[in-house]
């Protein structure tokens, strides 16, 4: 017999005098909701405020959000007339000097290089502070360093979406969530700012997205062998003054295994923290309210089965006094058996539309999670490559233009290992496990949770299904990735400069072009941003709190209380019959 709990449902729990939520959860809760939202202050702001705004020359900075950096191994082979040319440089120049040919350095040793016959290199070419990133991002597309510029300023409106996204939501969210927990607030009102800052509380997740897209898109890898022409601007103190007639391409060949990649910083590390936290603080608020009401809702029970009890007693006796039913307007109802075609009870009719809007919200679900699929499998980016570098590689049968999805960016971010696994598991939860965990509870409770659940049960289901809507950020995602299609471009020209990465210099010359690199996404016409859209749109309609699938289950698991359970509600969560639309539990 399944077990009795109340159906009052949230919205309809007796109304109590406004107090503190912090003062009704007791001094433990109090302290720990606070002290959590302070720690989250405290990385939000470490994120932000550290680091410096990047500079000419190029010097690493102590924190920041992000850097960028080249590992290179180069190991080559001497031929012809360069061979003695090289013997004669070396004893030239390199005579007594210590070299270490495992040695990892952030510059080319010529000694070493000579010496060994290979090089190793490991050196940071750029670092942005959060500063530098707005600083850049408004200046677009001339850059900080400009002294005038006539071209349009199009990274503004990025720079703002991320400034007020990621430097002055997160904070303002924890701020309205402590005043919603300490001030003495009616229920609904405190209800309906904790479901306000759930709702919008996952854009503070603006800069994760931002970071974890440069991680997979800016993972360049060049592994390949090289000739004397190609391997001359990468060693002008050796090879300018050989003349081009002198050096063939069988003199030198080389073999480079070559990455430019970013990963993130201490910063970073610690923004992805605080929007989890910040996320996971406004739910633990959430269940400390709803447990408050429980409370109360339970306080009014004896006098709610009080009324119930009178009730169903005064019905039964009514019955029990009235005369039999006429026949013959039985017959009128029911048809007879000559009467022709029966008509269908109250009863049937709204147990057959129960079943039609049950199985037309299981499909809606059903949509959202085969888009939601689709659209973290398909190709979200498209990259392509431009600039003196990749011109030289090209000549070399060496290409970096390519397409990426949400999974594959995702396991881009996972390869740098180390904390980057946090930025990683940050972005694969809102963007996947999240939704996917929402779609596949809702479809639970709509066909397969009444005959294998207690009513608590799929209450309790019902709410923490609820609490994964939190984490869906598709939204943000597809606000994000124009504006970030459209910024990529110019904040790429910073990562080889030629203050950074000497080669640049002879690079640009030869292939008379301004930019070393510059790396250009488009979204827009990819098949991920359009199936992105149809999910956001789907999920409006099933998975966000308060759309339509939501308060159909809700309305089914909390009941308007009456003095005979509705047809609807007993066909939901009473005991089934054989026109219910379920799953086996075997299923």
């Amino acid at each position: 017999m399944e077990e009795a709990v109340s159906l009052l449902r949230p919205e309809q729990e007796p109304a109590t005098a406004r107090t503190s939520l912090a003062r009704r959860s007791g001094s433990l809760a109090s302290t720990v909701v606070t002290l959590l939202a302070l720690a989250c202050h405290a990385g939000f702001a470490f994120a932000q405020l550290t680091g410096s705004s990047q500079t000419k020359p190029f010097q690493p900075m102590a924190a920041g959000l992000f850097q960028a950096t080249i590992d290179a191994r180069v190991n080559f082979t001497t031929n012809g007339f360069l061979t003695p040319a090289f013997v004669a440089y070396r004893l030239a120049t390199c005579m007594g000097a210590e070299t270490d040919c495992d040695a990892e350095t952030q510059d080319i040793d010529v000694c070493s290089t000579l010496s060994c016959g290979r090089t190793q290199l490991s050196k940071p070419v750029l670092q942005f502070s959060y500063a530098f990133s707005l600083r850049d991002l408004w200046a677009m597309p001339c850059g900080i360093e400009a002294r005038e510029c006539d071209r349009p300023r199009d990274g503004r409106a990025a720079a703002l979406f991320l400034f007020l996204a990621s430097f002055v939501w997160p904070h303002l969210k924890l701020v309205c969530l402590l005043f919603a927990f300490h001030a003495p607030l009616a229920a609904r009102t405190r209800r309906t700012i904790n479901h306000a800052l759930a709702a919008l509380g996952k854009w503070s997740f603006a800069d994760v997205l931002v970071l974890s897209v440069m991680m997979g898109v800016l993972n360049l890898h060049v592994d390949h062998g090289l000739d004397g022409d190609v391997a001359r601007p990468f060693a002008p103190a050796l090879l300018s003054y050989l003349p081009s007639a002198v050096l063939s391409s069988a003199d030198l060949r080389a073999h480079v295994d070559a990455r430019l990649h970013i990963s993130g910083m201490p910063g970073m590390y610690a923004f992805c923290v605080a929007v989890v936290a910040s996320l996971l603080l406004g739910v633990l608020v959430e269940v400390l309210d709803a447990r408050g009401a429980g409370a109360s809702a339970a306080a009014a029970t004896p006098a709610a089965a009080t009324v119930s009890s009178a009730t169903a007693a005064s019905a039964a006796a009514t019955a029990a006094a009235a005369p039999p039913p006429d026949a013959a307007a039985t017959a009128a109802t029911d048809g007879g058996p000559r009467g022709g075609a029966r008509r269908m009870v109250p009863s049937t009719v709204s147990t057959r539309r129960l079943r039609a809007r049950q199985l037309g919200h299981a499909a809606l679900v059903a949509c959202t999670l085969a888009a939601l699929v689709g659209s973290v499998r398909a190709p979200l980016f498209s990259r392509r490559v431009t600039g003196s570098l990749p011109a030289l590689l090209a000549a070399q049968g060496v290409r970096f233009d390519g397409d990426y999805s949400v999974l594959q960016l995702h396991a881009l971010v996972v390869a740098e290992g180390g904390l980057n696994h946090l930025m990683a598991a940050t972005f694969v939860a809102l963007l996947v496990v999240g939704p996917v965990l929402r779609c596949c509870s809702l479809l639970w409770l709509l066909l397969a949770a009444p005959s294998c659940m207690s009513l608590r049960a799929r209450r309790l289901l019902h709410g923490w299904s609820r609490h994964c809507s939190v984490f869906f950020a598709m939204e943000v995602m597809l606000v994000a990735v124009p504006l970030i299609a459209l910024t990529f471009g110019p904040t790429s020209r910073h990562l080889l400069t030629p203050h950074s990465f000497a080669p640049c210099v002879a690079l640009n010359a030869q292939f008379e072009t301004p930019t070393c690199l510059e790396v250009e996404v488009s979204a827009t016409r990819s098949a991920g941003f359009w199936l992105m859209g149809a999910t956001v749109a789907l999920y409006l309609l099933t998975g966000f709190d308060g759309s339509p699938t939501h308060r159909f289950v809700h309305a089914q698991l909390y009941p308007p209380p009456k003095a005979k359970e509705p047809p609807v509600a007993a066909a939901f969560a009473g005991p089934r019959g054989p026109s219910t639309l379920e799953l086996p539990c075997n299923v």
